[in-house]
């Protein structure tokens, strides 16, 4: 679910420019500094008001898209939803609280009354019902006993939803991969992301390329909501990826996916010079434009720079590289160093 609510948090953010300093301070703020003199600031990428520790700056006053170190490091600053203020759902597999492990750091106390970890005050992960420790964020909430039991506002799971249900924009383009050292399109992939709000089943929906290929899929597999998918036309290259075949991923072509007789998502390389594309690299939808309207114009995109993930450049499967957008097409992009263990 985070790069929906990352999205959603980054549209409700507005204009790009102005510092993201939050005004709520800290207990122990950090003295202010003499007029005129500089003080280290932690770069903010995400506009979550907490900064990345390891990207600082000097400045007198806070620039655009960085935070006063004195509110703490965040520990996944390409993701507004995690801080060290948000709620921590157990079980998820992340640390959205960045308190080093899954599940909420702050229980127990005044507010949680049925010491489930989950507390009712400000601050704290809501708890729906305080008075049952089986009711809280993450709990498995069987379908048809009439309780919420993990307090997202209905009775069971969401719902599972066949291809045909989809929406346009209910499904957005984020990666592609090119193949165009081996020339046969065998490494070829690309990376969707399930804005529907559902469980989503693959089973029916159609790929189309620029030049004439078409799949339909008829072996599906169940992608979760808000989640990522990797297709791919090689089996077996990343865990649980949907394999296609007979649509080719070639420079100067475009990609659409379509489900009960519409387009879902579709974007279209073939005469936008400023789709970035470059040999053992893919090329990554920058994080704000998660969009199937944004997605479609070259400049909201540039070229994936994290290794690890598989032979080249890119994050199959994982959230996309940020990158500073080009203010000039014709200009070079940035080299961008790997993450710490890529």
């Amino acid at each position: 679910m985070g790069r929906a609510l990352a999205l959603v948090a980054l549209v409700a953010a507005g204009s790009l420019c102005g510092c993201r300093c939050r005004q709520d301070a800290p207990a122990k703020p950090t003295p202010p500094a003499p007029a005129g003199e500089a003080r280290t600031w932690w770069e903010d990428r995400d506009g979550d008001g907490f900064g990345d520790p390891r990207s600082t700056i000097k400045a007198a006053r806070c620039p655009a898209f960085h935070a006063d170190p004195s509110r703490g490091a965040d520990c996944d600053d390409a993701l507004s939803t995690v801080n060290p203020t948000s709620c921590d759902v157990a079980g998820n597999g992340r640390d959205e609280d960045c308190s080093g492990a899954d599940g909420p750091g702050k229980t127990g106390g005044e507010g949680d009354q049925d010491r489930d970890g989950y507390n009712t005050k400000p601050g704290f992960c809501s708890d729906c019902n305080d008075r049952d420790p089986k009711i809280h964020p993450g709990a498995k909430d069987p379908i048809g006993d009439g309780v919420d039991q993990n307090c997202d506002g209905r009775d069971g799971p969401l719902p599972l939803r066949g291809a045909d249900k989809l929406k346009t924009g209910q499904l957005v383009i984020t990666e592609l991969f090119l193949d165009r050292v081996n020339g046969d399109g065998r490494d070829e992939w690309f990376e969707v992301f399930n804005a529907s709000g559902a469980r989503l089943r693959t089973e029916g929906l159609q790929l189309r390329d620029g030049k004439g290929g078409a799949f339909t899929v008829e072996r599906g597999i169940e992608v979760r909501a808000f989640g990522l998918v990797v297709f791919a036309r090689r089996a077996g290259r990343f865990k649980g990826s949907q394999v296609y075949s007979g649509v080719r991923l070639r420079p100067k072509s475009s990609l659409e996916i379509r489900a009960g007789g519409r387009t879902i998502d579709r974007v279209d390389w073939s005469s936008d010079r400023a789709f970035p594309f470059e040999e053992g690299a893919s090329t990554t939808l920058y994080p704000w434009f998660i969009n199937h309207s944004k997605n479609d114009l070259g400049k909201s995109w540039c070229p994936g720079r994290s290794r690890g993930y598989f032979k080249g450049l890119g994050t199959p499967g994982q959230e996309n590289d940020l990158c500073i957008p080009r203010a000039d097409p014709g200009t070079a992009w940035p080299a961008r160093d790997p993450p710490p263990g890529g």
